[in-house]
């Protein structure tokens, strides 16, 4: 099989996590777990050892050297939402474009890296540390999987994830996931937005009395938000995004509650408007952007109303030089009506050009693409290298010059397939550079 079949094989597994099935050996659910058996069954047939951790991750080896250095990926995708063109666990090739949830995030990243290994392999290079292609299962939600992983084997001499873009990826903003609850006295019957805190919600789905959906849908219109209304049925809609680039999307969340509070005299909703309207900050009173990371992002992303119940989900990404306590004593004061539980928290990272390992990533990159100049760069992305106390940078996959949208976390989500080729020997090259260091 080539390298695209292949590829497409690994898009057409559904790897979304399923609480459901969660059991011994299969801590996020059977999906997650037929993808990582595939993954091992592959690895063995290909002649690599491999080595697993409980169904948290897998890792594949070659060489047998005590240190090593290592490329981490992780398996596990977000829900596919609704409104897909072409199916996301299709595998459709349609010219050059492969589409498919996680041909962006990560699976692609994944296979080159372990094309790259195959190869290495195949041509019997000596090396002074072991490789390791390594795959997590849980990176989209709590990183636990990669924690677990550590844990066991300890942290290598470096690694890469490639889950971000050329030429390298020097720092990546803090982070914090909150659930928010509170009980409220409102007109809305139920309400059901957003599908996981970091993807930018692109629907609301609510419920009102005959007349006040009226009310809501003049409204919308005189604000310029895109409804859909039948009967007492609301529905607002958004655009998808990743959560660390929120102006590539647009909230639904937030046109709803901007239509709400126009139109009802609700405090709950005044208050989160108020907090949130602006997705850089400036509403909690922070500064547009700090050098040398950039903005902060704060993002309504998830929400649920109930019997009177809300529950929602909060993702804020923080450059430096801010903290992780300010921010949730901050929000805390502007929202002192609601219950605030930390689902993950995490601060900044930064790595040095001067690092030899961090270098040789680099040279090897402009080596590849003489013909880019662009400078490395920061990021509000949240990867596994979080976890590997500055051991691990992001390392690709996308490259300044690819002209494709990015599409992680949305709908119709592809990956062109000129590069494929000259990015496995990227690779390749950058493992075997990294394992001679």
């Amino acid at each position: 099989m080539s390298l695209i079949q292949e590829l497409q094989t690994l898009i057409c597994i559904n790897t979304e996590y399923d609480e459901k099935s969660i059991a011994e050996g299969k801590p996020y659910g059977d999906k997650i777990s037929k993808g990582l058996d595939y993954l091992k069954e592959k690895a063995l047939e290909d002649g690599f050892s491999v080595k697993e951790y409980d169904g948290y991750a897998l890792a594949i080896i070659y060489g047998q050297q005590k240190n090593r250095i290592e490329a981490v990926s992780h398996i596990d995708v977000v829900p596919a939402s609704e409104g897909w063109t072409h199916g996301p666990y299709d595998g459709n090739l349609i010219g050059n474009r492969l589409y498919g949830r996680g041909t962006q995030d990560m699976k692609t990243a994944l296979w080159l890296t372990y094309s790259a290994l195959k190869e290495i392999k195949a041509e019997g290079h000596q090396l002074k540390r072991q490789i390791r292609v390594v795959v997590g299962t849980d990176e989209e939600r709590t990183m636990h999987d990669i924690e677990h992983y550590l844990k066991v084997d300890g942290l290598p001499d470096f690694a890469f994830t490639p889950d971000s873009a050329f030429p390298i990826c020097l720092g990546e903003k803090g982070a914090i996931s909150w659930d928010i609850k509170r009980k409220i006295e409102t007109r809305i019957q139920d309400l059901k937005a957003g599908t996981v805190p970091n993807v930018i919600c692109d629907r609301v789905e609510l419920t009102l009395t005959e007349s006040d959906a009226i009310q809501f849908e003049k409204e919308a219109v005189n604000q310029g938000v895109s409804i859909t209304r039948k009967n007492t049925t609301i529905i607002v809609h958004g655009k998808s995004a990743h959560t660390s680039t929120p102006e590539k999307g647009d909230n639904a969340i937030i046109s709803f509650l901007k239509v709400f509070t126009h139109c009802f005299d609700e405090a709950w909703a005044q208050e989160l408007y108020r907090s949130f309207d602006q997705y850089n900050g400036t509403s909690l009173g922070y500064e547009s952007i700090y050098e040398p990371m950039g903005a902060l992002s704060v993002c309504l992303n998830t929400m649920d109303i109930v019997a009177g119940n809300l529950a929602a989900g909060l993702d804020i990404r923080f450059p430096t030089p801010l903290i992780s306590e300010s921010i949730i004593q901050t929000i805390a004061d502007h929202l002192p009506n609601f219950n605030f539980e930390v689902t993950y928290q995490e601060e900044p990272i930064e790595s040095q050009l001067e690092d030899p390992f961090v270098k040789t990533c680099i040279d090897t990159y402009y080596e590849m693409f003489p013909e880019d100049k662009t400078p490395p760069f920061y990021s509000g992305g949240v990867t596994y290298a979080k976890k590997y106390q500055g051991r691990c940078v992001a390392y690709g996959l996308r490259v300044p010059s690819d002209t494709f949208p990015n599409l992680a976390h949305q709908v119709d989500e592809y990956i062109e397939t000129d590069k494929l080729e000259t990015l496995v020997s990227l690779y390749k090259k950058a493992l075997l550079d990294l394992a001679n260091v």
